[in-house]
C-alpha cells in the first residue's frame, strides 16, 4: 500500500531505525520491484534498520486506449492468485506423468485454469474464444482464468442471474449486454442452454456431467477387421489411471480362450485408453468391458458398465 492508503499503518510497509523509531517517510518505497531507498538520509535515525511488511497479491495488467470508448485491459498474470487469495478452496493440483495441472473444484463439475489454451484451439478440441473472454497474454500464450468465465466484485446480481429476467434492474428498454454469457446461476431459454450458456463460447456442445466413453477402435460391432496392434477406448474427460485395473475394471476377452493379456497406457492427456495385447489377436471374437469402477481426475465415474465387441477376420 503506498504511504498515503489509508491501509498503510497496518499493512504497508514500515521502516525502523535500531532505537524502534518509525522512519518510514525518509526512505521511497518500489513496490512493484520490491526495493526500499533512502531519500533523506537527515530523518533516517539510526542504523540499522528494520523492515515490516505484509505480502501483497498483484495483478499485472495493461490498459490500452484509456478513457476511451475502446478501452481494453489485457491481464499479464497473476489474476488466479489474486482471486484465490481469498477464495480458497476453489482450486486443486493434479500431477501426472511429472506435469502438475491446476483444476477448478466444483461439485458439479472441473476445468484446467491457468493453463494455455493455444495447443487445444490449435488442434480443434475448443474453439478459439472471442475477445470479450479476457484470457491471460503473456510469452504467446493465452490463459484461461477466473475472470474469463466469472464477474468480478461490484457487478450487480440481476445481471449475474438470468438473460430473461422479468424484472432486471436495468432502465426500461434496456437488456443485458449481449456479449454477456451466464453461469452457475443464469438461465438462458432462447438458447436452451440452460444455466452453462458459458460453456458453448468454447466447447462445441455442453460438456457431460459423468465420465462417458466416445469411441472405441476398432468401433463397436465391426467384423473382420485386421489384427489391431492396439484397443483404444476415448473418453469425454480425462481418466484417473490408477482407477484402470487390468482383469478388474478394464478387461478384454477372447469369447474362446478367455482373458487377453497385455498392458494399458493413456494418451491424449489421460482422456484416451491404449491397451496393447502382449500376442498379437488372432481370428476370432473379442469383447471389452469398462466398468463404473474407472474414473475421471475428479472421480467422475462411468453411470453403467460399458461393452463392446469386435472380431478378428483371418
Amino acid at each position: 500500500y503506498d504511504r498515503d492508503s489509508p491501509l498503510a499503518p497496518r499493512h504497508g510497509v514500515q521502516i525502523r531505525d535500531g532505537l524502534g523509531a518509525d522512519v518510514t517517510p525518509a526512505f521511497r518505497i518500489n513496490n512493484r520491484l520490491g526495493q526500499v531507498f533512502l531519500e533523506r538520509p537527515a530523518e533516517a535515525g539510526q542504523a540499522p534498520y528494520r523492515i515490516f511488511f505484509s505480502q501483497a497479491t498483484m495483478v499485472d495488467l495493461e490498459v490500452q486506449n484509456a478513457g476511451t470508448a475502446t478501452e481494453t485491459v489485457i491481464y499479464r498474470g497473476g489474476v488466479v492468485n489474486f482471486c484465490t487469495a481469498c477464495h480458497t478452496g476453489y482450486l486443486q493440483e493434479r500431477t501426472v506423468g511429472g506435469n502438475t495441472y491446476l483444476y477448478t473444484r466444483h461439485a458439479n463439475f472441473e476445468h484446467p485454469i491457468d493453463s494455455d489454451l493455444t495447443p487445444y484451439v490449435n488442434n480443434g478440441f475448443i474453439l478459439n474464444p472471442p475477445a470479450a473472454f479476457r484470457l491471460e497474454q503473456e510469452d504467446g500464450q493465452r490463459q484461461l482464468v477466473c475472470l474469463s468465465c466469472h464477474f468480478a466484485h461490484g457487478t450487480d446480481a440481476e445481471r449475474m442471474t438470468g438473460r430473461n429476467l422479468a424484472d432486471p434492474a436495468y432502465p426500461a428498454g434496456s437488456s443485458i449486454p449481449p456479449q454477456t454469457r451466464l453461469l452457475r446461476f443464469g438461465s438462458d431459454t432462447l438458447t436452451g442452454t440452460g444455466n452453462r450458456e458459458v460453456c458453448l463460447v468454447c466447447h462445441a456442445s455442453l460438456p457431460a456431467t459423468g465420465l462417458a466413453v466416445l469411441s472405441t477402435s476398432p468401433a463397436a460391432g465391426s467384423s473382420s477387421v485386421t489384427p489391431p496392434a492396439e484397443v483404444i477406448i476415448r473418453f469425454n474427460r480425462r481418466v484417473d489411471l490408477a482407477t484402470v485395473i487390468l482383469g478388474e475394471t478394464l478387461r478384454v476377452v477372447d469369447t474362446v480362450y478367455g482373458t487377453v493379456h497385455g498392458t494399458v497406457a493413456a494418451a491424449d492427456s489421460h482422456r484416451t485408453l491404449v491397451f496393447t495385447p502382449q500376442l498379437p489377436l488372432q481370428p476370432g471374437t473379442y469383447e471389452v468391458e469398462v466398468t463404473t469402477g474407472v474414473s475421471s481426475w475428479f472421480g467422475r465415474v462411468l453411470p453403467q458398465l460399458f461393452r463392446f465387441s469386435f472380431s478378428v477376420g483371418s
